[in-house]
């Protein structure tokens, strides 16, 4: 076996396969590994085999050898990781590469290989709850041949819902499941207080996308060195100065010296800085010359509407819809694709190109979302996807900057309405309690000024009534806004016997 490469929890080897008579990548765990990265490495095969997509690295195979845990996987042929192909392009040296060297730009980058990165983790995500939580540029790699880019190295990965399955296969917890594990300089602000989030593989999505744009990590940099650790070689070298001057040995008064003076500059970050970068949410600045549009999108970090769904749990939702992936993801960064003539442009058209795309993405997921049979969704399911729809929908309205696009942004809006509930029985009073069971909380609302519900389950206490009641997903559909129908609408009819209504209360029919 030949070595190609080393991971965090072992050893990659260029191996031949008998059995199927072709050269495979072989993975093994390192040797006197402790439980925990046995656990992660085992893992890391199971997750990695149960997940389908042409981007997400397949495994052939998995055994044991000597009492360490080995899997297969597709031998790429000249791979390159992100880092390397972005860094080579930006220095010029990617030309040197015929298959390699349309990738030059940041352009092509996005288009060719983040795109599929994308597609890639929504299927991870979205699909089977699995967060990488080391997503970076190094864990991206592209045969040279094919010119496939690949999401790589489960290893740290964590499994949202333990309930679900991946692949009819049950995965339990690492026991640092709860630690910081990951790259520091592309931390999300949760992996450095050491916890997870649904939203955790959006921010490195967005990392990665950072990195494709500027050619450097969202973190600063630092020397690969703790504040303790500081502490102790400034207290070594100032104790070892002292004994050289109480010697006479000024070569060694200045060699010290001159190490004290890199160590005590005020400017010096250490590993500590980059974690509380990463807690306080402190990025380095970007570029003067990224397109607007790009700045736009990775503020947001809104790389996809069909990715943003990951943040909100609408898995199952999704899983119906999966003709709107492609579409969707390609919305991901069209304003930034959008901007590559920005240079020859104004910018109003600059953000009315990028006002355009948004929408249309926009358009296509509420499209598909008013697709969706509303009698299949649970209510709290059915409250996630709405929810998210209406965050969506109000993220985009700052990009409207013209009249056109304002217009398409309220016709959208007017589709993610929520229902309008009608009573069989006016109920003047007193006013109805109404509770939210899926987000919590409650309020009060007189029937005859109206009554809109997002979807989701509710209860309505109707004076010593309470009326379970919900509401489905049901979205406008564009021929509805367009003649102006009204929202959807909810009857409900009050079981109330006009006899056991107290004195002080009035319960009116309508005729």
């Amino acid at each position: 076996m030949e070595s190609i490469g080393r991971g965090g929890t072992g050893s990659v080897y260029r191996a031949f396969d008998a059995t199927t008579n072709r050269y495979v990548a072989l993975k093994i765990l390192g040797a006197e590994q402790p439980d925990v990265m046995r656990h992660r490495f085992l893992r890391e095969i199971e997750v990695q085999a149960n997940l389908r997509h042409p981007n997400l690295m397949p495994v052939f195979d998995r055994g044991e050898h000597g009492g360490r845990p080995f899997f297969t996987m597709e031998m790429l042929y000249r791979p390159f990781s992100l880092t390397e192909i972005v860094r080579m392009g930006r220095d010029g040296s990617l030309a040197r590469y015929a298959t390699l060297k349309h990738l030059a730009s940041p352009e092509a980058v996005v288009r060719e290989i983040f795109l599929p990165v994308c597609e890639a983790m929504q299927v991870a995500s979205v699909e089977n709850g699995v967060v990488h939580r080391d997503l970076k540029p190094d864990n991206v790699l592209v045969d040279s041949r094919t010119l496939r880019p690949y999401v790589i190295d489960f290893g740290i990965c964590h499994v949202l819902e333990r309930r679900e399955r991946v692949g009819g296969v049950v995965l339990k917890p690492t026991a640092d499941d709860a630690g910081i594990v990951g790259t520091p300089r592309y931390l999300a602000p949760e992996q450095s207080r050491g916890s997870v989030h649904e939203r955790t593989d959006l921010w490195g999505l967005g990392a990665i996308l950072r990195f494709c744009l500027t050619g450097e990590p969202p973190i600063a940099g630092a020397q690969a060195i703790t504040r303790a650790e500081l502490k102790r070689r400034v207290r070594a070298l100032t104790e070892a100065e002292e004994v050289a001057r109480r010697e006479g040995d000024e070569r060694k008064v200045v060699l010290c010296a001159e190490k004290l003076a890199r160590l005590e500059d005020t400017g010096l970050r250490t590993y500590d800085d980059v974690f509380e970068d990463a807690r306080e949410g402190v990025y380095t600045p970007l570029p003067p010359e990224a397109p607007s549009a790009a700045v736009a999108i990775l503020r947001k970090a809104k790389l996809a509407t069909r990715v943003v769904k990951v943040a909100h749990g609408v898995r199952s939702v999704l899983r119906r819809e999966v003709a709107i992936g492609a579409a969707a993801l390609v919305v991901v960064v069209g304003a930034f694709l959008l901007g590559r003539g920005a240079a020859g442009r104004s910018a109003e058209t600059e953000r009315a190109a990028t006002a355009r795309t948004v929408l249309a993405g926009l358009e296509a997921q509420v499209d598909a979302a008013a697709r969706l049979d509303p009698t299949t969704l649970a209510p709290a399911e059915a409250a996630r996807a709405f929810d998210a729809l209406r965050r969506d929908v109000a993220l985009a309205e700052p990009v409207c900057v013209d009249d056109d696009a304002a217009a398409r942004w309220r016709a959208v809006s007017a589709r993610v309405a929520p229902t309008e509930v009608v009573f069989d029985a006016a109920v003047t009073l007193p006013d109805v309690v109404v509770e939210d069971l899926v987000r919590g909380g409650g309020r009060a609302s007189r029937p005859g000024k109206g009554m809109r519900l997002e979807p989701g389950s509710w209860a309505l206490t109707v004076g010593r009534v309470r009326i379970p009641v919900v509401v489905p997903l049901a979205l406008r559909t564009r021929s509805a806004v367009e003649g102006r129908a009204a929202a959807p609408t909810l009857l409900l009819r009050v079981p109330v016997d006009p006899a056991t209504v107290p004195d002080e209360r009035v319960l009116v029919v309508p005729g």
